[in-house]
């Protein structure tokens, strides 16, 4: 929601991304499943996933 997605920006595999982020850069070498926000983004969680069932973020502490 609200995303600005430079050229160029890089994610890494199955990322979530907060809403009003900024996305620039090569973000790829970051963990998979991890949460990204910020404005410019920035790695905030590691092992986040979204469960398409229930529709609710969870992760592991």
């Amino acid at each position: 929601m609200k995303c600005t997605t430079l050229k160029g920006a890089r994610t890494p595999d199955y990322c979530i991304v907060g809403a009003a982020s900024l996305l620039s850069g090569d973000h790829a070498g970051e963990a998979p499943r991890c949460l990204l926000a910020g404005n410019p983004v920035r790695l905030v969680r590691t092992d986040v996933y979204r469960d398409s069932n229930d529709d609710k973020i969870t992760y592991n502490p």
